[in-house]
């Protein structure tokens, strides 16, 4: 099967109608991280409040985005220790939310700084971007 990914890239994110498809390359992030992540992920995105804007597109790679968009809103991630005790026993991410802001924590060693620096850049393309849209607030 040939590689999905350039070199150096640790993922890339496109859309599939409604869905987020993340690519990520082996090694960059465990599954069982990956596991946790899409579980947390469906509480969020299945109820319907956040939603990809009808006809968004993304850019086929991080290169050829735009770096000095405004942003709407903001999402990333955050590497976090056991010692920071802000993840419960168990789990390998939280997600934690105020306005404006999304931020997924996720346990040490489960994912490389290359890969949270890059999922973060396209973030910032689809939060910031406005291409993924909160349609109505958390309960």
């Amino acid at each position: 099967m040939p590689d999905l990914l350039d070199p150096g890239e640790a993922c890339r994110v496109r859309f599939d109608g409604d869905d987020i498809v993340t690519t990520c390359r082996r090694g960059e992030i465990t599954a069982e991280l990956i596991r946790d992540l899409n579980a947390a992920k469906l509480a969020i995105m299945d109820p319907g409040i956040w939603g990809v804007r009808p006809g968004a597109i993304l850019p086929d790679r991080l290169l050829a985005a735009p770096a000095d968009s405004p942003e709407v809103a903001r999402a990333m991630y955050e590497i976090v220790t056991p010692d920071d005790k802000l993840l419960q026993p168990g789990r390998l991410c939280a997600c934690y939310e105020r306005p404006g802001l999304v931020l997924w924590l996720v346990a040490e060693g489960h994912m490389t700084e290359l890969f949270r620096d890059q999922i973060n850049e396209w973030l910032r393309i689809i939060v910031g971007g406005g291409l993924l849209l909160r349609q109505r607030p958390a309960e």
